[in-house]
């Protein structure tokens, strides 16, 4: 078993126990974002929101890393050194983060809007195009290609399930602030 398997595997044997115990107490009655669905108050709760403010804190900058520096190559800005430069790319850094977070306070639905892209993208990304890809550059028989096919075939009634109910979700959020 290779590494690969192996991550999959513990990523699969932690989160699987936690998603069907979780359905077992909640059933449908769990609310979006999840942390509204343990009690209120308490060191779970503060335990809880404390572990994913941190993960988006350490997360995010990573992530934004990989843009900001294509949009740094883009602008020309990249290859520099010295302390004019660690001025200019460090302003523009802090203008592109505040752009960001500036998107996401003013979008009216974004949570929304991000469910929908994340169910179009993260979906195509994951489990759709890298199985479609391994078909297409390494499989020589029809028996090669059921299990990628497979993945790709589930992940697409997952992608369209997940961004047909983001979609209804907004089309309802417009509606009933259009009325109000």
């Amino acid at each position: 078993m290779c590494i690969r398997d192996r991550a999959y595997t513990t990523v699969l044997s932690v989160y699987l126990p936690i998603a069907i115990i979780g359905y077992q107490v909640y059933g449908t009655a769990v609310f979006s974002p999840i942390l509204c669905s343990i009690p209120r108050t308490g060191v779970i709760q503060m335990g809880a929101k404390a572990l994913v403010t941190l993960h988006i804190l350490l997360t995010y900058p990573v992530l934004m890393s990989l843009l900001l520096t294509g949009v740094e190559r883009a602008v020309k800005m990249s290859g520099s050194s010295g302390p004019v430069y660690l001025v200019k790319r460090t302003i523009f850094r802090c203008v592109l983060v505040g752009a960001t977070i500036g998107v996401a306070v003013a979008v009216p639905y974004f949570s929304t809007i991000m469910s929908l892209v994340g169910a179009l993208c993260v979906v195509a990304c994951t489990f759709v195009l890298p199985a479609l890809f391994f078909v297409k550059l390494h499989t020589t028989c029809l028996r090669d290609r059921l299990l990628p096919l497979g993945v790709a075939l589930v992940g697409t009634v997952g992608a369209t399930i997940g961004a047909e109910q983001a979609f209804h979700e907004l089309v309802d959020k417009i509606r009933t602030h259009a009325s109000e």
